[in-house]
């Protein structure tokens, strides 16, 4: 067997290259199968940080509808995080942010959640 994908059939798509939307798990509309790999991507990143996942596809769907295109890694660029990090991820605990609003926050979090270890070792 060829080393990379040479030779492999990807997912969704026909043995010649051509796509078949009528496997997708996400239903024929490409714009919403775009955001199916990408959902359980995050999906697994959660469960390997031990962190709670309670967000169904649709609901990823909602949140990101129009929003798509302005994900990246840019400092503008959107990316949805948790309003508490600590809560569950699902549609009332999620925001669309800027990436440099995003590590403002998280700054912010862990120098809070470092004084407070601190002053309880302090007492």
């Amino acid at each position: 067997m060829p080393h990379g994908n040479k030779g492999r059939i990807q997912r969704g798509k026909h043995a010649k290259g051509l796509l078949r939307p009528h496997v997708w798990k996400s239903g024929e509309d490409a714009y919403k199968h775009q955001m199916y790999i990408p959902w359980l991507k995050m999906k697994a990143q959660c469960n390997y940080r031990k962190e709670q996942w309670n967000l169904p596809f649709e609901d990823y769907y909602t949140i990101w509808n129009g929003y798509w295109d302005q994900r990246g890694r840019a400092t503008d660029n959107l990316c949805m995080t948790r309003t508490d990090y600590v809560g569950v991820w699902e549609l009332d605990n999620i925001e669309l942010i800027t990436r440099a609003d995003h590590c403002r926050r998280q700054a912010e979090y862990k120098m809070n959640a470092k004084r407070k270890r601190n002053e309880a070792n302090s007492l």
